[in-house]
């Protein structure tokens, strides 16, 4: 079994090559979860870094019990605790553990034990008022890793401590952690920390439906004032050839991305909305497809014609059962986001995400004339003030309309 000298610097010529420094800071993930054991020599035996292939790194402490052996992750991982700090939690956590406890069997009894108690009687705290939420609302995908957050930093409180003012603290709190391993100072937006928000009040409000709470102490908080984002391929101040270079990158990179990025360019449809499309929602004589798992719960019809057709007919192959968009072997879903990154690196495209070709969508539509209550009902929006945001777009509607008007008045 290897072991690091774990560091969240630079290697330096006085660390002990015999210990096989190694920067955390820097570690990228693989294609599995690697586990990288420390050998400081403060560090407790069975103390390690995991990465898991998305990038997540905890810090976690192998142990035994009666022969059987135990792996618990830490309370924060990295970079909220550096090594020194995780090191020191860790140390403290084995002395409890060499005096009899078994800590992870303790937490695991306390999860169960609450999940009982969410599940038989009133939730006493906000994680299991969020347990006995999720059994009522039956899909929170979408909302999974915003509530993990607010319970890791409330979960146990009593819900009668959950106040406006405790809302607020772990706001700002959110507003300034640090969201990427990679990249130092990166904070969320304004619109995020919003999301936050509103999820919360979600679930708190549904305490209050059930009685364990009087009132919702999320309702009155201030939100964030929000500029809307739009941002499309070729855009003013950009390369007229982002589009072109785009889809080149994506085509070079694999079919499976290509076929997803064309599709998503062509109706505008959500990253999950599509991963969720099976081949049985198809219908390519009529050149439309469902969508069925949509964010508004609302089942939508989006366009497959041109492009996006001759796509997906060449993905189709000789199978059309199942999820449209597999992985190369077909044993799992599509997952995008590494080829996606790939391909907006080798195009060199910045400052774009994915989701931004449902705004490249719709953006292109309001600069041909399409009026914006279309738009709306292609994306799916409720609001059409959401649709308002490309409201700027739309000069050729003012102009025909400026047309018809001087028709009308000077015959």
């Amino acid at each position: 079994m290897a072991k690091y000298l774990l560091l969240d610097r630079a290697v330096r010529k006085t660390d002990d090559p015999a210990r096989n420094p190694l920067n955390i800071k820097t570690l990228e993930p693989d294609s599995k979860t690697r586990i990288y054991f420390d050998n400081h020599s403060e560090a407790p035996k069975g103390f390690a870094l995991r990465v898991t292939p998305t990038g997540n790194k905890a810090w976690i402490l192998n142990y035994y019990v009666q022969g059987r052996e135990r792996r618990m992750t830490l309370e924060k991982g990295y970079p909220a605790w550096g090594p020194a700090k995780a090191r020191n939690e860790a140390t403290k956590l084995k002395v409890r553990i060499n005096a009899g406890e078994d800590i992870l069997g303790e937490r695991q009894a306390k999860k169960a034990e609450e999940a009982a108690k969410a599940a038989s009687g009133k939730p006493e705290n906000l994680r299991q008022l969020d347990a006995r939420y999720r059994k009522y609302a039956k899909k929170v995908t979408a909302r999974e890793s915003v509530l993990k957050w607010w319970i890791t930093e409330m979960g146990d409180l009593p819900l009668a401590d959950v106040d406006s003012s405790l809302i607020v603290r772990k706001l700002e709190k959110l507003a300034h952690e640090n969201t990427s391993t990679r990249t130092e100072g990166k904070r969320r937006s304004p619109a995020t920390v919003n999301r936050y928000l509103a999820y919360l009040s979600i679930v708190l409000s549904y305490g209050v439906s059930i009685g364990v709470m009087q009132f919702n102490p999320a309702k009155g908080i201030k939100r964030n004032k929000e500029r809307p984002r739009v941002r499309y391929l070729g855009m003013e101040g950009y390369p007229d050839d982002e589009a072109e270079k785009l889809l080149e990158a994506c085509k070079n990179q694999n079919a499976t991305l290509y076929a997803l990025v064309v599709t998503a360019m062509n109706t505008g449809a959500r990253a999950g909305e599509l991963r969720n499309l099976e081949w049985s929602d198809i219908n390519f004589k009529e050149e439309s497809a469902v969508l069925r798992e949509t964010k508004n719960d609302e089942t939508r019809y989006i366009p497959i014609t041109g492009k996006a057709k001759q796509v997906l007919k060449g993905l189709r192959g000789g199978g059309a059962i199942g999820k449209v968009f597999r992985s190369d072997d077909g044993s799992r879903d599509y997952d995008y986001t590494k080829d996606w990154a790939a391909a907006i690196e080798k195009a060199e495209i910045a400052d774009f995400r994915f989701h931004d070709l449902r705004h490249h969508a719709a953006s292109m539509l309001a600069m041909n004339g399409i009026p914006l209550n279309q738009i709306a009902h292609l994306l799916g929006h409720k609001s059409i003030q959401v649709t308002q945001r490309y409201a700027h777009l739309c000069k050729k509607n003012i102009t025909d309309l400026g047309a018809m008007l001087d028709g009308m008045n000077f015959k």
